[in-house]
């Protein structure tokens, strides 16, 4: 007797959540500070990074978009500029590389931040590749600050394979 099973290939959307607390300073940091909701608060009059890791992606996994939320306050201009980035490591090396930016927001009223980007080309996770987005934020005068709360990373999961 013999038994012939079929297996199937299945495809999930899910969404990653990163709330902004569990990311950390970039090279030119600025004068961020970590507040005690979750969120991280750009500074007035000053510019800095804060990169959020992307985690929980597998080698297969297709990265469809990504959303930025967070508010903003202040009459004054102000540029937040936003990418997703991934980093491959090679022999005594890791590159960093853009997959997509974000349309740059330059509002100079407040508001709240939720800029909702689609990737042009889906990107598929391989070995060796680490996902991150990288926020960049000027504010200028007294008064003018950014926050951001989280980011959401939309992504096509696939289980199984096809027979």
């Amino acid at each position: 007797m013999s038994l012939t099973t079929n297996r199937i290939k299945t495809t999930a959307l899910t969404r990653i959540i990163v709330p902004a607390s569990l990311g950390h300073v970039g090279a030119t940091g600025g004068g961020l500070m970590a507040n005690d909701n979750g969120t991280v608060t750009f500074a007035q009059g000053g510019a800095g990074v804060w990169i959020l890791p992307i985690k929980d992606l597998t080698v297969g996994d297709t990265i469809m978009r990504f959303t930025i939320r967070g508010a903003t306050a202040g009459a004054a201009a102000k540029t937040l500029a936003f990418s997703l980035m991934k980093s491959v490591s090679a022999s005594g090396t890791i590159t960093a590389s853009s997959v997509q930016a974000a349309t740059s927001d330059t509002t100079a009223t407040a508001h709240a931040i939720d800029l909702e980007t689609y990737l042009t080309t889906p990107s598929k996770v391989a070995v060796k590749e680490e996902y991150f987005v990288k926020c960049t934020m000027t504010t200028n005068g007294a008064g003018v600050t950014a926050t951001l709360s989280s980011v959401e990373i939309l992504v096509k999961k696939t289980y199984g394979q096809e027979t």
